[in-house]
């Protein structure tokens, strides 16, 4: 058998701190853009009470794609590309 380059997993350190930190990102991206709770939800698809609680870390997104699209589009106003 070949040796293989093991793959990069992502610690649980590092996954929760994400997730945690989502709140933050949340709020960083409704002051940066300028949108209101309701047009952010709409933005998503989502209802305003489940932005309402991503906001105030009540609760997380169910579907992974909304909160990796959050820390993304967080990431990328605090690092833009010049």
């Amino acid at each position: 058998m070949a040796y293989q380059v093991p793959i990069k997993v992502p610690t649980l350190d590092k996954s929760l701190s994400r997730i945690l930190g989502l709140p933050g990102d949340i709020k960083f991206i409704r002051e940066s853009e300028r949108l209101s709770i309701g047009q952010l939800a709409h933005a998503l698809g989502v209802s305003k009470t489940e932005v309402w609680h991503w906001e105030r870390g009540n609760r997380i997104p169910k579907e992974p794609l909304i909160w990796l699209s959050l820390m993304e589009w967080a990431n990328n106003l605090r690092n833009p590309v010049s």
